[in-house]
């Protein structure tokens, strides 16, 4: 027996990232899989919402992939006629003025426009199989809560049947005095 309700979580590292993958559910009359990836690796949705469904029957199950933030890269990238238009502007704005000093990387600092910090986007096709293997792995996490839920569940259940049988048997021997009980 298995409960609809579960968590699982796993992680997988594939060279310098780190993806993490949740499962989640809850009960539902049918299966409903959610499948949340970053937006970079939207093409994953499908093979992992399918992956899922080859576990799970029914229920709202939840799947959140993401990367670590120690797998994600950054870099800085230059725009270099922006630099050159403020540098330029720099000089038209000596001769016009007179003023003294020459432009050096300093007065190109704190611009936005020119310096920019991008985040570096992973291979989306390379990264694939370690993000079905970090959904695998949470998956059978999440089979093994479900199944520890289910076990605590039957349990449960089965005391309830014996505490509605105690129940029966007393009433049944009521209910044979009440013939007596009532012509009294």
């Amino acid at each position: 027996m298995k409960s609809m309700t579960g968590y699982g979580q796993a992680g997988i590292r594939y060279g310098a990232m780190a993806w993490s993958a949740e499962v989640r559910s809850v009960n539902h009359r049918f299966l409903d899989v959610r499948v949340n990836v970053p937006r970079d690796f939207a093409a994953w949705e499908a093979e992992l919402r399918a992956l899922v469904q080859s576990r799970a029957s029914r229920g709202r199950v939840e799947v959140s992939v993401a990367l670590g933030a120690e797998g994600k890269r950054v870099a800085v990238e230059a725009d270099v006629a922006a630099a050159r238009a403020y540098a330029a502007a720099w000089r038209r704005l000596q001769r016009a003025t007179g003023l003294p000093g020459r432009v050096d990387i300093g007065f190109l600092q704190g611009r936005p426009e020119v310096f920019r910090i991008v985040e570096a986007r992973p291979d989306a096709g390379a990264s694939l199989p370690a993000v079905r293997r970090a959904l695998e792995r949470a998956l059978s996490a999440w089979d093994r809560e479900r199944r520890r839920e289910g076990r605590v569940l039957a349990r449960d259940m089965a005391t309830r049947v014996r505490r509605l049988r105690r129940l029966q048997r007393a009433m049944a021997r009521r209910a044979e005095k009440m013939p007596a009980a009532l012509a009294q």
